[in-house]
């Protein structure tokens, strides 16, 4: 079999690995998901492939099911509920992800003014 896919899945506990393979006969694809070392992608992979649990096709299209949003919500409408919610609070900074990284506090920032107005938000 050969490895068409592999991702890898890493935090504080661990490293997970999902490999996707294809058999070269049949062309028929097959995933496995296992815990791994994560020292040696190679070694993971194989440990991957040859101890790892089947993943079946329905289950990952169940996971994308439950990852989409269930209610469409425009992308202005959602801001304007965060920044109500954040307002009911009472405590509340609006912070933005900057492109170069690190994050900006917009709550004292005139752009904030502009945005409160540009959401018409009271």
């Amino acid at each position: 079999m050969k490895v068409v896919f592999s991702h890898w899945f890493t935090n504080r506990h661990g490293v997970i690995g999902l490999v996707v393979c294809e058999d070269e006969i049949t062309h028929e694809r097959t995933g496995y998901i296992s815990s791994v070392l994560g020292f040696n992608e190679d070694a993971d992979i194989e440990v991957v492939k040859t101890c790892g649990s089947k993943v079946r096709l329905a289950l990952i299209k169940d996971i994308v099911k439950e990852l989409e949003p269930t209610a469409e919500v425009s992308f202005k409408e959602g801001k304007r509920e965060v920044i109500r919610q954040l307002i009911v609070h009472k405590n509340y900074k609006i912070m933005v992800k900057l492109v170069r990284g690190g994050y900006r506090n917009m709550t004292y920032d005139p752009d904030y003014e502009l945005l409160l107005k540009d959401l018409k938000i009271d």
